[in-house]
């Protein structure tokens, strides 16, 4: 009973310190640069091979691994966690390792910013005149020849 108790404590405190310490993957994009590879097989097995070298092995890496960039330049993004970002980042091959977050769109809010949503909760009658609006954006090119 004593040594469950104690066994119980140990794995929270590690468990906590796991947390504490960011050991939990996150979502990283690793840009590699041009590739020399002949194929896509082959760039993604070069992904996968420097992947295990920070996961520990390769059915690991290949669970870790989200896409692969192949086309026009050679990366990959995976699950992993700071520490094997960081580790991936001190490699010749890689160029830059980021971690990928999620931005918030602002240029689908056009009727937001117009107030039609606003209107046509609170007036059905301005239903009219908002059905008929086109949003859109004009560029301006200065030419400094002008």
């Amino acid at each position: 009973m004593r040594f469950a108790k104690i066994l119980s404590s140990f794995t929270l405190l590690f468990i906590g310190y796991t947390l504490v310490n960011g050991s939990t993957p996150k979502h990283y994009i690793v840009y590699m640069g041009d590739h020399s590879h002949p194929n896509s097989e082959s760039v993604i097995r070069a992904n996968h091979e420097i992947l295990a070298s920070v996961t520990g092995s390769l059915s690991e890496a290949k669970a870790a691994a989200l896409h692969h960039y192949s086309k026009s330049f050679q990366g990959f993004s995976a699950m992993i966690t700071p520490e094997q970002a960081s580790q991936l980042a001190e490699y010749e091959s890689v160029l830059s390792v980021f971690e990928s977050k999620m931005n918030k769109l602002h240029t689908t809010h056009s009727w937001d910013f117009l107030g039609l949503e606003t209107i046509s909760k609170n007036n059905p009658k301005a239903l009219d005149t908002a059905s008929n609006v086109i949003v859109g954006e004009f560029l301006l090119r200065l030419n400094e020849n002008c």
